[in-house]
C-alpha cells in the first residue's frame, strides 16, 4: 500500500471504516490490518472514523489505540465532529476521503 501515498490514505481510510462496522469478525480483522500500517498512514486513514462511529461499535478500536504511548497519539490527533451540526472540526477540512461510516 505504501507505494503510492494517496492509495496509501484511501486504503487505510478504508481498512478505519471497516474497524467501525457492522461485523465484530470484520472489526477484528480490520484492526489487525491496522496495527500492520505505517503509524502516518494509520493516523490520515483513521482521521475522521472514529468521531463519526458509533460508541459500541468503536470499543475495539479504541482499545487498539490505547494499547500503546504510539497509538494514543492519534487519539490526541483525530478531529471532533460536532454531530448536531454535522461538519467536523477538524484543523484540516478538505483532507477527508469520500468514504466514511456515516454515508
Amino acid at each position: 500500500m505504501a507505494a503510492s501515498a494517496p492509495w496509501a490514505a484511501a486504503g487505510a481510510h478504508l481498512i478505519a471504516v471497516l474497524s467501525v462496522g457492522t461485523s465484530k469478525q470484520l472489526r477484528r480483522k480490520a484492526i489487525d490490518m491496522l496495527g500492520d500500517l505505517e503509524p502516518a498512514v494509520r493516523a490520515e486513514g483513521l482521521a475522521p472514523v472514529p468521531a463519526r462511529a458509533p460508541a459500541y461499535r468503536s470499543s475495539e478500536l479504541v482499545e487498539f489505540l490505547t494499547s500503546s504511548p504510539a497509538m494514543m497519539i492519534c487519539l490526541f490527533t483525530l478531529p471532533r465532529v460536532n454531530r448536531k451540526a454535522g461538519r467536523s472540526d477538524h484543523p484540516h477540512p478538505g483532507q477527508h476521503h469520500a468514504i466514511s461510516p456515516g454515508s
